[in-house]
């Protein structure tokens, strides 16, 4: 097994990332998952997002002949076993939950319908689309799926990039987990350090959605 790790980046990593990616680093080279044989690490700083994540992508493909690809966002704190754990579940697409940066801190992640996903303690759930602050794909994935993986608008129009590969996945036959046990331990940082628990928010979001449907 082949592992890159892809820091897209605009602008300076957190405090949180800095310290979880030492730490991450640490436990691989202490305890790497078994049948690990490479571990790269490439980042790239830009304002362009997409652009970002696509060449980040290629390099993993092509510079580290990587099967798999840990994407981990300049504002994301982790546990060090992070990569263990994703990778146990031997998946093609499994990442965290997050709440996100903006108030009302909803969930990153959407569910099978649609809707922000509610926060469980453990446990994995298939949902529909999930951001890229913490995610594991297999690099097989974009062999399978066209060109421009990322990009800021697709039939529907305008959506972010993570949005716009998530449904390229799914369109091509990929299903995408979510690991609330280890969304429990992400942080992601803004003006203050957020957790999963801030996205209590959006239980009384859903509710308003329940009373009006």
């Amino acid at each position: 097994m082949r592992v890159a790790i892809a820091l897209p980046c605009y602008g300076d990593f957190s405090r949180e990332t800095t310290l979880s990616l030492a730490m991450l680093m640490l436990r691989l080279g202490a305890d790497p998952p078994a049948g690990l044989e490479h571990i790269g690490i490439d980042w790239r700083t830009s304002s362009n997002l997409p652009e970002s994540r696509a060449v980040l992508a290629s390099r993993a493909i092509v510079k580290h002949k990587a099967d798999a690809i840990l994407w981990i966002d300049s504002d994301m704190g982790f546990p060090a076993d992070t990569l263990h754990r994703l990778l146990a579940h031997e998946l093609d697409i499994v990442g965290c939950n997050a709440a996100r940066r903006i108030a009302p801190h909803t969930s990153s992640v959407s569910g099978l319908d649609g809707r922000h996903l509610i926060p469980k303690p453990d446990g994995i759930e298939e949902v529909s689309v999930m951001g890229f602050g913490v995610l594991l794909t297999r690099t097989h994935i974009f062999e399978k799926i066209p060109p421009y993986w990322f990009a800021h608008e697709d039939e529907d129009g305008y959506c972010t990039e993570d949005v716009v590969f998530c449904k390229k996945a799914r369109a091509a036959g990929f299903s995408i987990w979510c690991d609330h046990g280890l969304s429990a331990q992400v942080t992601h940082t803004a003006a203050q350090v957020l957790r999963i628990s801030d996205i209590e928010v959006i239980r009384d979001v859903r509710r308003a959605e329940d009373k009006t449907a």
